[in-house]
């Protein structure tokens, strides 16, 4: 009995799956052109992402772009 019911709740979810890959192509507002992505293009990337151990130039724009800075301050202390 229970071997029925893992083969048939097996096939309902292949079904499922099978039904909902043509539905997600023909979905109206998601796409290559939503405008939410971001896409960039380097070539010099030596994967230190970090702030503190980028090694290139690509890698600090890499860094700008994707750390969140939480305060910034000027040399007197003032926030800007």
């Amino acid at each position: 009995m229970k071997k029925g019911m893992k083969q048939l709740l097996s096939m309902a979810l292949a079904a499922s799956m099978v039904v909902s890959l043509p539905m997600s192509a023909l979905a109206e507002d998601g796409g290559a052109d939503s405008g939410d992505t971001l896409v960039a293009s380097v070539t010099g990337l030596e994967q230190k992402f970090s702030p503190f151990f980028a090694a290139s130039v690509d890698d600090v724009n890499v860094t700008d772009m994707t750390q969140a800075y939480l305060l910034y301050t000027d040399r007197v202390g003032d926030r800007f």
